[in-house]
């Protein structure tokens, strides 16, 4: 039927001819910009995954220049360590020559000016080595690691909430000055929720309550890495699987059948995936007998739980369930006091011990311990419970312990144990000073008493295996009756070790003079109890079966001039070792001025490669051995004597050995960035190549789609044309 109002062919032809104007836009805008994807409507997946894989490109190339610039850093580092070292080599040459005795005093004093003047040109060029505009070498670069301490305190760990005693106002003072409580509100960083809040016990509140002192004690704290040790574990014969709970983040965890190592390297990685939102690192310790180490650098708290139908579950994850708090390290300006006393008696809450460490070398870290010992129990050191910078410590023995009352010398019922006490703990580990620089000072045990009561009587003690008598009147004052109790104990320290004090709370403390036990019952007066006394209620009555006698064992403080570590031995966690029980924690400790460099050397957050640069200066961990004096009118480090020649060669070999193995860390990461940067380049190139196959024009099949809708275009306009000329026969029809 023809019509004119409506050119069905003439819009056919219309419509085909904007259908094809898409694609020929397409190939015209592909051949021209050489991308294959130019929008979004090119193609929307290709756009996504090309844009994902441009964004990795240009990370991975940034990253390659970021290995560079961390190789030209370490490699300025290392020239000037290599001059360092030079002139450490020169400095025990010329010691060994001043041994000599072909030389006298005043030309031994000429090789001591030339050492002492090369001692401050190691300050000098590690103070003034920098990159970019930063020193390197002072120990002051990157996030710092570790401080320079006085005294360095523990962290307590605890199975539940329930474990962990908070502290009093009167816990501690510092330089005379009361710290009083930690507040939960000064640590923004430790989980907590509503009902279970634990922050006032982290390493960070006990720090911020220190802090807040400052101004009047002239010390400042540091919160230390908080670090809960694994425990042993064994190989399951099954799979178990249950919920670990970290720091409020839950993720699932499973063991696998006989293979304790992979097991531990699946719990390492799923508790390092969830690092961002507990700000806990975890480590494989490589040993079945000491678990899954935990770290949180920050130091707040450790929080772990364990859920499972099966009972089996935690004995073979190699993890501790409980709260671990962490240590804080107390610093002071060089000549500074710092001394710490506890009017209470509890300094242990604060995980730190009583006494004078103003002395700028004092590197203290007091081991706290169980203060009592059920009878027949005892917890000696054993072989592979202890190593002390690497060097295992023996075992104690009876024969170590002179002082201390033999097991058989108590009655019956046993409760002394001589391979057990401070003392002997303290001679095995001096025993391997040699080997470690590091002292042990045996502590005795603190029986602290309680404020005076009134009812009237005689009272027996046994202390040590001696008889102490005690008669009180009703005519006594508290303070009278006081005194014939501290004159009662004191009359015989020199029999049986002990001695008595006054305390804070009104009360009489017990302690032993010298580290060794102190085995103790009382037998009491009609009426009577411990506190008539002004003794501690956990002495026990001999009118009570079975009597006996209670054994308090003391404790030991290690102190070096240099840092020092302590780790598990060969029996690691296992029921074997008492390296818990004797209140020992695995760490680092005392003085370390280093900065923590981090290189980004990938795309991906936490893609980094690491280094400690420790202190090279005056007081660095390094060489502080030699230069702590170099500003000293008088030095005290030198070789002006043969004698004093002699000792300087062995602290200079000890020097040389740390700064060596700093160098060879230095050019160990610096081919380990070398690497990196090959691969970096290798994954960046391939990637490039992937992008391209999905973004880049292929030009031979867009010239062809470009030919195709050129013709298509060409014979659609001319099929155009004709449909408009077909309408002219309507005036055929009309000229009839």
């Amino acid at each position: 039927m023809p019509v004119i109002n409506t050119n069905i062919k003439a819009l056919m032809a219309n419509a085909s001819l904007q259908a094809n104007e898409r694609p020929l836009s397409v190939a015209m805008e592909q051949l021209s910009t050489g991308k294959r994807i130019n929008s979004s409507r090119d193609d929307a997946a290709g756009m996504a995954i090309a844009s994902w894989m441009n964004a990795e490109i240009r990370s991975l190339n940034q990253a390659v220049r970021n290995a560079g610039d961390a190789v030209s850093l370490l490699q300025t580092a290392d020239g000037a360590t290599g001059e360092i070292s030079n002139m450490l080599q020169r400095m025990r040459e010329i010691s060994v020559l001043s041994v000599n005795d072909t030389y006298n005093g005043v030309q031994r004093g000429f090789m001591d000016m030339e050492f002492q003047q090369l001692k401050k040109q190691i300050v000098q060029i590690a103070n003034n080595t920098e990159w970019n505009g930063f020193p390197i070498l002072n120990g002051t670069t990157g996030v710092p690691i570790g401080h320079q301490s006085k005294a360095t305190g523990i962290g307590t760990f605890a199975t539940s909430a329930a474990g962990l005693t908070a502290i009093s106002a009167t816990d501690m003072s510092i330089n005379g000055v009361p710290i009083g409580i930690p507040s939960a509100s000064d640590d923004a960083l430790s989980y907590w929720v509503a009902g279970s809040d634990n922050r006032a016990f982290s390493a960070i509140a006990r720090a911020a309550a220190i802090n807040a002192k400052n101004p009047m004690t002239g010390v400042r704290a540091i919160a230390q890495p908080t670090l809960l040790t694994g425990t042993a574990m064994s190989a399951g014969t099954a799979v178990y699987s249950g919920t670990l709970t970290l720091n409020g983040k839950s993720t699932t965890i499973t063991t696998v059948v006989n293979d304790a190592s992979s097991t531990r390297d699946q719990i390492v990685r799923a508790i390092n995936a969830m690092t961002p939102d507990t700000g806990v690192i975890a480590k494989d310790t490589g040993q079945d007998v000491n678990g899954i180490l935990l770290t949180a650098m920050d130091g707040r708290n450790i929080e772990v739980t364990l859920a499972s139908t099966d009972v089996s579950f935690a004995a073979h994850t190699g993890l501790k369930a409980g709260i671990q708090t962490g240590g804080i390290a107390l610093t002071t300006q060089r000549d500074e006091p710092l001394k710490i006393t506890s009017p209470s008696g509890y300094i242990s809450r604060w995980g730190l011990s009583t006494g004078d460490f103003s002395a700028p070398t004092t590197r203290a870290m007091v081991l706290q311990r169980s203060l009592s010992s059920p009878n027949s129990t005892y917890t000696p050191l054993n072989a592979g419970d202890l190593m002390i910078n690497g060097f295992a410590i023996r075992a104690t023995t009876d024969s170590d312990d002179t002082a201390s009352v033999a097991k058989s010398g108590l009655g019956s019922i046993d409760s002394s144990d001589k391979r057990s006490s401070a003392i002997a703990l303290a001679i095995a580990i001096n025993e391997s000073q040699t080997q470690t620089h590091v002292t042990a000072l045996a502590q005795g045990p603190l029986l602290q008493g309680v404020a005076m009561s009134m009812t009237n009587g005689t009272t027996t003690l046994m202390i040590n295996n001696s008889t102490v008598s005690v008669t009180l009147s009703a005519s006594q004052t508290a303070a009278q009756r006081l005194s014939a109790v501290l004159s009662a104990v004191n009359a015989g320290v020199d029999t049986h070790g002990v001695k008595a004090s006054l305390n804070d709370l009104g009360g009489i403390d017990l302690t032993t003079v010298d580290g060794r036990n102190l085995s103790i019952q009382i037998g009491l007066g009609t009426g009577m109890t411990n506190a008539d006394l002004g003794l501690n209620a956990d002495i026990p009555s001999s009118s009570v079966a079975p009597p006996g006698y209670k054994t308090y064992y003391g404790s030991v403080t290690l102190q070096s001039r240099e840092p020092f570590t302590m780790a598990p031995g060969a029996n690691g966690y296992s029921s074997s070792s008492n390296f818990k029980a004797l209140g020992f924690l695995e760490g680092h400790y005392g003085y370390e001025s280093t900065g923590q460099l981090s290189f980004q050397v990938g795309a991906r957050r936490y893609q980094t490669i690491n280094i400690d640069m420790p202190d090279f200066g005056s007081q660095g961990g390094l060489t502080g051995l030699i230069t702590a004096d170099a500003q000293l009118g008088n030095p005290i480090v030198g070789i002006a004597t043969p004698e004093a020649a002699t000792k300087t060669i062995e602290l200079l070999d000890r020097v040389m050995q740390k700064v060596n193995e700093s160098r060879a860390t230095m050019g160990a990461v610096t081919n380990r960035l070398n690497h990196a940067m090959d691969n970096i380049t290798n994954v960046s190139m391939n990637t490039s190549n992937s992008r391209s196959k999905i973004e880049d024009t292929d030009y031979s099949l867009a010239s062809s789609e470009l030919a195709r809708a050129q013709i298509i275009q060409q014979a659609a306009t001319a099929v155009l044309a004709q449909a408009n000329a077909s309408q002219q026969i309507v005036l055929k029809l009309l000229q009839q």
